[in-house]
């Protein structure tokens, strides 16, 4: 039986600690959504529902970005971004794109195992608050569901071995 990683929602807050895990919880993933679309200093939230066109794109609160940052799709030895629409990997067992809805905030999509993960290109966020360096406070919360023994979740993390 395959394994997978896991399904994920990425979110990044400038310079704020989170109590978010107890409170979404106990609400629809429409109302969790919501709440987390308004938390003051959003940088980005990616549900993986949200789209401009047929990009995903993150949410942010307009006093600290002036955009939303697009997320595209990849796959292990191809160098190409693919949005949902464009997959091309669908008859590949190991690259079709799935989602699952059993978490906090609604659909997720599946990264299995490296063979699809998503990217931010760098030249998106240069000269914004997710261009990271030197000693800035940023706090990056995950929702990922884990299968197997290997988890790679954001950046250069690298939950596993």
């Amino acid at each position: 039986m395959r394994r997978l990683l896991g399904f994920c929602r990425i979110l990044a807050v400038y310079g704020a600690a989170l109590t978010l895990a107890s409170s979404v919880f106990a609400l629809s993933p429409d109302e969790a959504k919501k709440k987390v679309a308004a938390i003051p200093g959003l940088i980005a939230f990616w549900d993986f529902e949200y789209a401009e066109g047929d990009t995903w794109s993150s949410r942010f609160d307009p006093r600290v970005v002036d955009r939303g940052f697009p997320v595209y799709l990849r796959r292990l030895d191809d160098p190409h971004r693919y949005t949902p629409q464009n997959w091309p990997y669908q008859e590949d067992p190991q690259s079709q794109l799935m989602y699952d809805t059993s978490g906090p905030l609604g659909r997720a999509f599946r990264c299995n195992r490296g063979y699809i993960f998503a990217e931010v290109p760098r030249e998106k966020f240069d000269q914004t608050p997710l261009d990271i360096h030197g000693r800035a406070p940023l706090t990056l919360v995950a929702w990922v569901k884990f299968y197997g023994d290997r988890h790679f979740v954001a950046g250069i993390w690298d939950e596993g071995d």
